[in-house]
């Protein structure tokens, strides 16, 4: 599924496309109060109705077994694409992945391949590029996904024996 949301000034509007389905759903509204709510219960309705679930509500999702170095390409820093300032960082151990950020630390577990599922029923996903590489990882922040930040780079003019190195290099 692709989705993308906009807000104005009193303006909000949310499209969801589902191309193999050859099937959207667009929403604009003149007011941004309840917006939101009224947004994620027709969509919730809209794909019950025309998509409903295959597997019972309730009935728990069965994880993949994983290990941190299966998990190892998901790690890093990724960079929220509406919100900048907005950063996850995750961690990969064995059984899933640790992701930390403002809310707090949460623990995913494993369902498809690039599909994951924290201890509270919200799920998780992550884009790979053409070449197999990870691009972009979507959890709490609706309607926005994060880009997955390059390494950074140590600073070349800081040698490892400078009194100030790992104080530069946490920063």
């Amino acid at each position: 599924m692709i989705d993308k949301g906009g807000v104005a000034s009193g303006f909000q509007s949310h499209l969801w496309l589902l191309p193999e389905q050859q099937t959207g759903l667009f929403v604009a509204l003149n007011s941004t109060q309840n917006a939101k709510a009224l947004q994620s219960s027709l969509f919730e309705s809209f794909m019950n109705h025309y998509f409903p679930p295959t597997k019972q509500s309730g009935q728990p999702q069965a994880s993949v077994p994983s290990t941190k170095e299966q998990l190892a390409r998901l790690e890093g820093v990724y960079r929220d694409l509406r919100l900048p300032m907005w950063h996850y960082d995750i961690v990969a151990h064995d059984g899933g992945l640790t992701v930390t950020d403002g809310y707090g630390e949460h623990h995913l577990t494993q369902l498809e391949d690039l599909l994951f599922i924290d201890e509270n029923g919200r799920k998780a996903g992550f884009k790979e590029r053409e070449d197999g590489t990870i691009a972009y990882f979507s959890y709490n922040k609706a309607d926005s996904w994060s880009e997955k930040l390059p390494e950074r780079q140590p600073f070349a003019d800081v040698p490892d024996d400078h009194p100030y190195a790992r104080f530069i290099r946490s920063g």
